[in-house]
């Protein structure tokens, strides 16, 4: 059996500078270029993680603000201004349903951006061209009209008339 009150449940916390002060470097230089890369990568990743996107960090993972903690913190202005002007119960009531607009907010536009990307790498070599040709914006419209297509259900009277039309012709 274990013994449960025997067992050392420390966990070594490192940082930045523990860990390049106790690896053996060759020389002065390749330690210094090795805090500039860290340096520049954080300098990175704090930028992008600003901009409300995703940050890749090397051998750990991906890491982003939540959009709705972002659009909540946003709008708390008009949050206070409602707080001063309804009770507690019916602040409460607005605020979850603020939460629950947020969230389908943030659902659309995810759908709308995954479905953006779908289209682009399908039609990518098409999309290149244009954003070489023309710029980005009006490569993305392409994409954009492509995405606001609506299918066209068979109808079988105009596919007699088609085809009355184009064997005459």
């Amino acid at each position: 059996m274990i013994d449960i009150e025997n067992i050392d449940y420390t966990i070594p916390i490192y940082n930045r500078k523990d860990i390049i002060d106790n690896t053996d470097w060759d020389n002065e230089d390749d330690k210094l270029i090795c805090e500039d890369i860290i340096d520049k990568m954080d300098e990175q990743i704090r930028t992008t993680i600003v901009k409300g996107r995703t940050a890749q960090i090397p051998y750990l993972g991906n890491i982003r603000k939540n959009p709705v903690h972002m659009e909540f913190t946003a709008q708390k202005s008009n949050l206070s201004e409602l707080r001063k002007q309804v009770g507690k119960a019916e602040y409460k009531k607005q605020i979850s349903k603020l939460i629950i607009d947020i969230k389908a907010n943030c659902k659309t536009q995810d759908y709308i951006h995954r479905y953006f990307n779908s289209i682009k790498r399908n039609n990518l070599k098409k999309y290149n061209k244009l954003f070489n040709l023309l710029g980005q914006h009006y490569a993305d419209l392409y994409i954009y009209s492509i995405m606001w297509c609506k299918e066209v259900p068979f109808d079988q009277d105009v596919e007699d008339a088609y085809n009355m039309i184009s064997n005459d012709g």
